[in-house]
């Protein structure tokens, strides 16, 4: 007597063709409770409860509980039913990070006052005002914030402080738009087609794998077929064309621990802008002091007659340079962030993984190029000559330091982790069966 059996009747025709496959949930049982076998239970079928004139023929599949249509597993299921192997370079990472956060923290916060030499080697590292990065976002501080000092201070006209300024902040702003376009593109004519053609290879890969009956399967919000594991048959693996083997073996996630590495450093380079766009936004609006006058935003470098440090901005200037430099700057790296896992996921060929990685880098440093090729010298001057306050006047060698650190390579990790398993929605559902059945396939065509 087996509970998970369900009986399909099906109407047959005068040729001899089933139509109309209807589940009855109220199921047979079978074995020596019955005193028949189930080949005989099938036969007796025929003779219709609802005294039907039609002929029915029965069909057993395993009953789902949740009915014909539910998901039965939910993301942290199918987060398990990855392989584990897949969770290597992130795990090992985690505990590396961990290990050498416990040991600083324990060096530092629990050792004895140092004296001595000790008290000499471990002392606190003074930090001095730094120079602006040479990049766009380094033109437009250097150019808003000494222009304006000009003009307070008599130095300039109007005409020419906005002549300077508008110049810097335009091919900010047209970069800007740029990147912007260049990803708004990529999403609709790109990555929406990989998405689609990556969901339809799936797609069918599932139908096939799990008996070709769409009636017992599962669909997804997007109207694509997911199996139940009690039907999945890896020989029908063979019954798929070589087109549609050669796509689904290339599939990203068929392929965790090679897809998972290179989503991470895709991550660790996005946040590596993203966390100097919010270190400087940090220094430049809350370390450096709010003064009543532009008059006073500027010094001279002690020793130098042409480096000149920021000293104090006004909240206008606060302002200006939070919306049109810093906001605009972290929404696009959080957005290309979230397009470049989109897109690399979407990739069906794990050569094009890497390609199109690089080609998202060259989004993400467009304006390093534009520095380099459009600003005239003198503006790069300028901005090399231009320093900001520290973050912190002295970096004392404790946890702390060590821990504020590495938050940023633990969140990047996070992400990954997150955004694998939980957050991708390239193929939602995603079952975690095609890397077995795509080893044997795969070195074939290395041998080749």
């Amino acid at each position: 007597e087996d509970s998970r059996m369900m009986r399909i009747e099906t109407k047959v025709d005068a040729q001899g063709e089933a139509h109309d496959f209807v589940p009855v949930h109220d199921t047979h049982r079978f074995g020596q409770k019955h005193g028949v076998l189930a080949a005989e239970v099938l036969d007796a079928g025929v003779q219709n409860e609802h005294n039907q004139a039609d002929a029915a023929t029965t069909t057993l599949y395993p009953l789902n509980p949740k009915g014909p249509l539910a998901i039965d597993d939910n993301a942290f299921t199918l987060l398990f039913k990855a392989k584990v192997g897949a969770l290597f370079p992130v795990v090992i990472l985690f505990m590396l990070a961990f290990s050498l956060l416990c040991c600083s923290s324990f060096m530092f916060y629990k050792a004895k006052k140092p004296e001595g030499e000790e008290a000499e080697e471990l002392k606190n590292q003074e930090c001095g005002p730094e120079g602006l990065e040479e990049d766009l976002y380094g033109l437009a501080i250097a150019s808003i914030v000494r222009d304006t000092r000009s003009y307070c201070k008599g130095y300039s006209s109007a005409g020419l402080m906005m002549a300077r300024m508008g110049v810097s902040i335009m091919i900010l702003v047209l970069t800007l738009v740029l990147q912007i376009y260049l990803m708004a593109s990529l999403k609709a004519l790109v990555t929406s087609v990989a998405v689609n053609e990556i969901r339809d290879v799936y797609d069918r890969y599932q139908i096939t794998m799990y008996g070709n009956d769409t009636s017992r399967m599962a669909v997804t919000a997007n109207g694509y077929h997911r199996g139940r594991e009690p039907y999945f048959n890896p020989k029908n693996f063979a019954l798929l064309s070589e087109e549609d083997k050669e796509s689904v073996c290339q599939i990203p996630l068929s392929q965790p621990t090679f897809f998972m590495t290179l989503l991470m450093i895709w991550t660790f380079t996005v946040v590596a802008d993203l966390r100097k766009a919010v270190d400087l936004w940090m220094r430049v609006t809350r370390i450096t002091p709010t003064v009543s006058s532009m008059k006073d935003s500027m010094e001279t470098v002690e020793g130098s007659e042409e480096e000149y440090v920021i000293v104090g901005l006004t909240i206008p200037v606060k302002v200006t340079l939070s919306l049109v430099l810093f906001l605009p700057r972290i929404l696009v790296d959080l957005y290309l962030l979230w397009l470049g896992c989109r897109w690399l996921c979407a990739t069906p060929s794990f050569e094009d993984v890497i390609l199109n990685a690089v080609a998202l880098e060259f989004i993400l440093v467009l304006n390093n190029v534009i520095f380099s090729t459009v600003v005239p010298l003198q503006s790069v001057i300028d901005t090399r000559n231009t320093q900001i306050l520290p973050y912190q006047k002295e970096v004392a060698p404790t946890g702390r330091s060590v821990l504020a650190a590495f938050a940023w390579g633990i969140a990047s990790m996070v992400w990954v982790l997150l955004y694998m398993y939980l957050l991708q929605a390239v193929l939602p559902q995603y079952r975690w069966d095609v890397r077995d059945v795509c080893i044997d396939f795969l070195a074939a065509k290395s041998l080749k």
